[in-house]
């Protein structure tokens, strides 16, 4: 199972699929597609100079669409389950440290915004899980939230959750509970928080779309001199923040709402070493 599987924006779909798999696989009879097939796709992608990210896009879709192939028995199996996916690079995936988050939320002290991004690096919640997040959803008393709906940013409205394991209880740190109590009060003294109970609205009461909030943490992170990266790595820095703390891998797997702690693995697998040291050292601490 491919890291990015969980990750997929269903916007992306038309295109990935037209760039990247049908050049290479739409000569071929369904059933006669193997493993070769795809692992020469793969190769193709990576001597073009396509990054690990762009192949494991591009076979995860393939995956998907195979899969629900091989359910209605149009194939007998999926055959690129039968094949490794690439490996992504550490530096392909920038991601916040606890200093630069720390700088940001300093920076945003008195923005309106500021309670989505500590919810969001303190929780790694998706950015159409944020966007859909209610009040309904949230308990501040026992320190919950539950993740309910996404947002689909391609029809921009609300739907149910990727996957069984993607409608989740994900604790919440003091931390995002104070913010999410601050927000609150703010946005019924603003008058902001719309009928659909939503909690992170516009200035006007209405709901975020992905733009906004995009073109939002562009502009204040280039402004503080913060990686250049997409918004959704924030949901990456707070698992590698997670797991660089000593947080098991598969807690944060089901914090994060992945379908397997496989993929947990193949995304953050270089956050284990220094995991795993932390193991070792408490071992010799516990045994000395």
């Amino acid at each position: 199972m491919d890291g990015q599987a969980e990750d997929i924006d269903s916007a992306q779909l038309p295109g990935v699929v037209n760039l990247y798999v049908w050049p290479h696989l739409g000569h071929i009879r369904l059933a006669r597609l193997t493993p070769e097939d795809v692992e020469k796709m793969g190769r193709v992608l990576a001597e073009s100079g396509k990054s690990g990210n762009t192949q494991r896009l591009a076979r995860t879709i393939l995956r998907r669409a195979l899969g629900q192939a091989e359910r209605r028995a149009y194939v007998a199996r999926n055959v690129v389950a039968l094949t490794d996916a690439p490996a992504v690079k550490v530096d392909e995936r920038p991601v916040l440290t606890p200093e630069q988050a720390k700088q940001l939320f300093d920076a945003l002290h008195d923005d309106r915004l500021l309670p989505s991004y500590v919810v969001a690096i303190h929780t790694g919640l998706r950015q159409g899980e944020l966007l859909a997040l209610r009040w309904s959803d949230v308990d501040l008393g026992a320190g919950t939230l539950t993740v309910t709906g996404t947002l689909d940013r391609k029809i921009r409205q609300r739907t149910d959750p990727k996957t069984d394991k993607s409608r989740r209880a994900v604790p919440l740190t003091p931390q995002a509970m104070e913010a999410l109590q601050v927000h609150q009060v703010r946005q019924n003294l603003e008058g902001t928080q719309g009928g659909d109970d939503l909690v992170f609205t516009s200035a006007r009461g209405t709901a975020l779309y992905d733009s906004n909030i995009r073109k939002h943490w562009h502009r204040v992170s280039a402004n503080l001199g913060l990686p250049s990266m997409p918004w959704h790595n924030l949901r990456h820095s707070a698992a590698t923040i997670m797991l660089a703390q000593g947080v098991p891998i598969e807690v944060v797997s089901r914090v994060f709402g992945h379908a397997s702690i496989r993929i947990t693995a193949d995304i953050y697998g270089h956050v284990s070493p220094e995991t795993n040291r932390q193991a070792a050292d408490a071992m010799s601490k516990a045994l000395r």
